[in-house]
């Protein structure tokens, strides 16, 4: 018994370490400047995107569809040069990639049970929620949403950006735990205008809407706190497969409204 019971807590204390040196790996010393320089752009790049694009269509228009798909190879190209040899400071190279992703997948169905119960049964409303764009998806459009959207101009984009370079920025100028706190704040701003449309294309009355605005806003700062979570045990491809996951739900339990 004694044995077994040493060797569970020298394997937790094996696990322990690994989460905290991923999480901390190649820490470098940096001020704050690059952590909120990097976050004021990223919000006037997204609230802006959103602001020219106008409500989303169920075919996205020109800013939509070309906005972060056409960053994405820029931000991949800014990340290989800046972090050439330093994956791990984005979470990367940290553990078995089948099991991130595993993980990830699961813990985002988990995650997004709870918005789609509110989607069937909303408070204060006497009927499910519908949003407009969902009730006129194709079987086609829905696809190209799951498979490229989605995947490459949300959940990778977004994580690699959030949980990857402005993570490890935070890092550098404080600790882990203000980098938590912090990109999960600049990842609920960053959906400030985007929420506001999408409540805008929903039945959920005018009275209600400030509300929804800002619940909905709680729900993506409490999201950023599991994935950045889901980052530091199993690394960033955790945190993608989570985020594409949500995602994935919530549009299904909208999907024939």
């Amino acid at each position: 018994m004694v044995q077994k019971s040493s060797f569970g807590s020298n394997a937790a204390a094996r696990w322990v370490y690994a989460t905290l040196a991923c999480a901390d790996a190649v820490r470098r010393p940096g001020g704050w400047r690059p952590a909120l320089a990097l976050s004021a752009a990223v919000l006037v790049y997204a609230n802006g995107l959103a602001w020219l694009a106008g409500p989303r269509q169920v075919e996205p228009n020109f800013f939509t569809a070309t906005g972060n798909l056409l960053t994405v190879p820029l931000l991949l190209l800014g990340v290989s040069l800046a972090y050439r040899g330093r994956w791990r400071a984005l979470g990367l190279g940290c553990g078995r990639l089948r099991r991130a992703l595993g993980l990830g997948v699961a813990a985002g169905v988990l995650m997004a049970l709870p918005a789609a119960a509110v989607f069937a049964v909303p408070p204060l409303m006497g009927e499910p929620l519908r949003w407009q764009i969902a009730s006129e998806m194709s079987a086609r459009d829905v696809a190209v949403r799951l498979l490229l959207y989605l995947t490459v101009g949300t959940a990778l984009f977004e994580e690699l950006l959030f949980r990857g370079v402005l993570w490890d920025l935070f890092v550098r100028a404080r600790s882990t735990a203000v980098a938590w706190l912090a990109t999960s704040t600049v990842f609920a701003l960053w959906h400030v205008v985007l929420t506001t449309q999408s409540v805008a294309q929903t039945n959920v009355p005018a009275q209600l809407a400030p509300l929804a605005v800002v619940l909905g806003l709680l729900g993506v700062f409490g999201g950023g706190l599991i994935f950045g979570a889901l980052r530091l045990a199993a690394g960033l491809p955790a945190a993608v497969a989570a985020h594409w996951a949500v995602n994935a739900v919530m549009l299904a339990a909208l999907l024939g409204r």
